[in-house]
C-alpha cells in the first residue's frame, strides 16, 4: 500500500490571539505530484490511501476515479481539530458535504481529526452509521485529556459495538480495499 495526497493545504496552529499561527508551511503536491503517486501505485499494483485534506484533494482523486485511473483505494477525509485550523471542520455538514462528492461510487472512506479528539465529534458514530470508518489514535489526537493509544482505540470499538457493527479483522480491511492480507 501506498499514499496518495493529491493537494496542497496550509498547515499550522492557534497563536495566542485565537488567530493560525504565522507560520510559512505548506503541504504542497501539485497535479504532477498527484499523477506521480497515482502512477506509481499502479504501476506496482499498490493499492492507495488517499488523504483528503481539503475537498479539492477529493475533487483530483476523483477525476483519477471518473477516468478509471485510481488503483484500489480509500479514502482518507481529515478534519481540522481545534489545534489545527485546515479544512472542514469536523461535523456532520462537513461530513455530508464530502459523501455527497463521493455519491456513486464505492470507493471505502474514513473519518479522522488532526489535532483535535475525534471521540467528541459526530464523527464516528455517523461513520460507523454510514458504512464509514474510523481513524483513530495519538498521531492525530489533541485535547485535554492525556489518554494512551489503547484507551482511543477502545472508545471507538465500544462505539462500533452500541452501533451493532464489529470492528473488522486485519484480512477483511485489507480485502476492502482490494490488497492481500499478509500472511
Amino acid at each position: 500500500m501506498s499514499l496518495i495526497d493529491p493537494g496542497s493545504v496550509s498547515l499550522g496552529g492557534i497563536d495566542s490571539d485565537g488567530l493560525p499561527a504565522s507560520v510559512e508551511l505548506v503541504y504542497h503536491n501539485s497535479f504532477a505530484d498527484a499523477r506521480y503517486m497515482v502512477g506509481f501505485c499502479c504501476a506496482r499494483h499498490l493499492a492507495a490511501h488517499i488523504s483528503i485534506f481539503e475537498p479539492g484533494f477529493l475533487r483530483v482523486a476523483l477525476a483519477y476515479y471518473k477516468a478509471g485511473r485510481l488503483p484500489p483505494a480509500k479514502i482518507q477525509f481529515y478534519f481540522g481539530g481545534p489545534a489545527l485550523p485546515f479544512g472542514l471542520p469536523p461535523t456532520e455538514a462537513s461530513l455530508d458535504a464530502y459523501l455527497a462528492m463521493l455519491e456513486g461510487t464505492q470507493l471505502p472512506w474514513m473519518v479522522g481529526v488532526i489535532g483535535g479528539d475525534i471521540a467528541s465529534t459526530p464523527l464516528p458514530e455517523l461513520a460507523i452509521r454510514r458504512g464509514g470508518h474510523v481513524r483513530v489514535g495519538l498521531e492525530d489526537y489533541a485535547g485535554p485529556r492525556r489518554p494512551r493509544n489503547v484507551e482511543l482505540v477502545e472508545e471507538i470499538v465500544a462505539l462500533a459495538e452500541r452501533c451493532g457493527r464489529r470492528v473488522a479483522t486485519s484480512a477483511e480491511a485489507a480485502a476492502l480495499i482490494g490488497v492481500e492480507a499478509a500472511s
